[in-house]
């Protein structure tokens, strides 16, 4: 009885221990495929907002405008959406919409997070720390979990824009590209493309006209 009691007992075991293999082996696999983290953990973004010839500079009156709209709007990032090509209908199931964050759409949100938060409207003084001039957020959304399953870059002039940071949050339903000011060329459209990692056919793309979203 001893015997058979031990034997069930190791079966029971190395069942476990086979399992557990099988779990670690997938989700090593599910990781390599669909992408975690983007960038490398801890790498840090340093934030400025000084040059006034950026295309989206804002000066103190300007803030204080966008803190007002912030404050009083529920319709944030409506003027910054993306407009899009013509996609499939398997596609359309993944990708919801893009926009793209210019410190104006930035001071909107932190103005109207800090309002619903607090109950106060901010200050541009506590705002300015928040914009930046070098780098350019380009978020897209994603229904579930898709943003793990599609790459995102931007493109101009037949080559692709450099980025400093890519992001997906949210448990894949929304990716950001920190784009690289520097890169871009503002008096020319860009393109967001938005394709699968595994099969590039598969793609989704936005137009990205940076004078419609100037201040």
């Amino acid at each position: 009885m001893n015997m058979l009691k031990k034997m069930f007992i190791s079966m029971m075991t190395m069942t476990i221990l086979i399992i557990s293999g099988f779990m670690f082996l997938f989700q090593g696999s599910v990781d390599g495929t669909l992408g975690m983290p983007d960038s490398p953990i801890g790498e840090k973004m340093e934030k400025s907002f000084e040059d006034e010839s950026y295309v989206y500079y804002l000066n103190d009156e300007q803030i204080l405008s966008a803190i007002e709209k912030g404050v009083t709007s529920t319709e944030l990032i409506d003027d910054f959406l993306l407009d899009k090509s013509e996609v499939t209908e398997l596609q359309e199931t993944d990708v919801a919409f893009a926009y793209v964050e210019t410190p104006y759409l930035t001071v909107l949100k932190e103005s109207r997070n800090i309002f619903d938060r607090y109950g106060r409207r901010p200050v541009p003084q506590e705002l300015k720390p928040e914009l930046m001039d070098q780098f350019l957020p380009v978020h897209i959304r994603f229904y579930e979990n898709k943003g793990y399953v599609y790459n995102v870059k931007v493109l101009q002039e037949d080559h692709e824009v450099e980025y400093f940071r890519r992001e997906t949050r949210g448990s894949g339903s929304m990716k950001t590209l920190y784009v690289k000011v520097d890169d871009l060329d503002f008096s020319e459209r860009a393109i967001v493309q938005v394709e699968d990692k595994i099969d590039p056919s598969i793609n989704h793309s936005f137009y990205l006209d940076f004078q419609i979203y100037k201040p």
